[in-house]
């Protein structure tokens, strides 16, 4: 047996135990987790004539690094077969014939029909992934959280609730990538000046589309990566931003990213893992990975740590935006001190309009502007919105009739005329209790 390259962790040598006397295993590890090594030391072990796939340009290269072998890559202008030889499948299907193998290992399975390998004659298959969609097992497997910190950062969340996501149409469970485009238009701008505000090294920006990216990139001043244009060497060689599609989702290995930026909206499971685990990886001076959320990814999908891929349907632990510092979490107390009282029926009484939950903390707000409304069922309100800031949608709340004696009071006004004409409300500088960022019952307001 030739020497021991890498020096393998306690999890990589139970996965590689984990294969033995089986015809087909399946390994599931997060991304970052050093599944080529592994990789590598089965090869090693298994002195066999050996066929590693992938689907990707850039998973070839990677591959390579760490396997000594022969390329079948048509890009490359490299056909060759041996012992040990690393293909590309879209090469591979092309080729006039494919020598049978003993072994054949597949880096991200869960992107491959098998149905449609069986020209690839082999004893043994291995698959490799982070992202297990359509298998119901794995023969080892290992997640996020049970190897945070130890092996991967741990991951920061922000978020924003500018994206109305009722707006945009999906599609073969995707949102619908003009519907996108179209949500963000107005947004866009926004957007890039909060980037323009993260303090991290390395920051990579999901786009929607080519034609975003290029807006994204024009207004980031920042570098571009996809299909026509790659400045991906500029941006590892100085920092700052690039703004992306699709090209670092798999197999993109540049452990100094520090902050992803979803600048787009998804339903897909594997895009969020994928993109995630391209931050997760260790690099040093750096601490964690910032998350940041202006497509409401995370609060459709849940935290990175409780996806469970063998099971899609689970109910998961909510995440919420906190009004506060944007952070979001799926604790009852943010990180900044603010509370998430989770009491469905508190205020029901005194509450003019309810959503589902009610949170209870002091939010700071900078501007108030008051209008009067008429309710649906004809009653004229006072309609307050509280301006966190120029990004965030306002928090409103409904003053009913019988609530407005009151209300004036409080602010200091005589009456609605008094209100609107000398502008009292400006006085309101927080509120403390509010739901779901919609509709809140104010139980408090703070003055000069």
């Amino acid at each position: 047996m030739s020497q021991l390259l890498f020096k393998l962790r306690d999890y990589q040598e139970t996965a590689i135990g984990s294969v033995l006397g089986k015809s087909f295993s399946l390994i599931v590890l997060p991304c970052g987790s050093g599944k080529s090594v592994i990789m590598s030391e089965i090869t090693r072990r298994h002195k066999c004539k050996t066929l590693i796939l992938v689907n990707k340009n850039i998973l070839v290269e990677n591959t390579a690094r760490y396997i000594e072998s022969k390329i079948y890559h048509a890009s490359s202008n490299r056909k060759e077969f041996g012992e040990v030889t690393i293909a590309c499948y879209q090469s591979l299907i092309k080729a006039k014939k494919v020598p049978e193998f003993d072994l054949l290992i597949i880096d991200e399975i869960h992107e491959f029909n098998l149905d449609k390998l069986k020209f690839i004659q082999r004893k043994k298959t291995i698959g490799f992934t982070a992202t297990p969609i359509g298998f119901d097992r794995a023969d080892y497997f290992k997640s996020s959280s049970e190897m945070t910190p130890e092996y991967l950062v741990p991951v920061i969340y922000k978020g924003s609730d500018l994206v109305d996501l009722n707006k945009i149409k999906t599609k073969k469970g995707e949102y619908v990538i003009s519907d996108m485009e179209n949500e963000y238009e107005n947004k866009n701008q926004i957007i890039a000046e909060k980037i323009k505000l993260i303090k991290r090294n390395y920051i990579v920006v999901i786009c929607i589309s080519i034609d975003h990216c290029d807006l994204m990139a024009a207004l980031l001043g920042a570098y571009v990566c996809h299909s026509r244009r790659n400045e991906r060497e500029l941006f590892e060689r100085n920092g700052g931003i690039i703004c992306v599609v699709m090209m670092v989702n798999t197999g993109y290995d540049f452990p100094p990213i520090d902050c992803i930026v979803f600048a787009r909206a998804t339903r897909s499971h594997v895009l969020y893992a994928q993109v995630t685990g391209r931050g997760m990886r260790k690099a040093e001076g750096k601490k964690d990975l910032l998350l940041v959320d202006f497509g409401r990814v995370i609060e459709s999908l849940g935290s990175i740590y409780d996806l469970d891929f063998f099971n899609l349907e689970k109910k998961l632990p909510k995440m919420r935006l906190c009004p506060a510092c944007e952070e979001l979490t799926s604790k009852p107390i943010c990180n900044c001190g603010f509370v998430f009282l989770i009491n469905k029926t508190a205020e029901r009484k005194n509450t003019f309009k309810l959503d589902t939950e009610v949170y209870e903390g002091a939010t700071k707000i900078s501007q108030v502007r008051a209008s009067k409304h008429l309710s649906a069922a004809g009653n004229e309100c006072i309609k307050i919105d509280y301006m966190k800031d120029l990004f965030t949608r306002p928090i409103t709340e409904y003053i009913p009739p019988y609530k407005k004696a009151k209300f004036f009071r409080e602010v200091g006004a005589i009456d609605e005329l008094d209100f609107f004409t000398n502008k009292h409300y400006l006085k309101i500088k927080a509120v403390s209790t509010y739901l779901s960022g919609k509709y809140l019952s104010v139980k408090e307001r703070f003055y000069d």
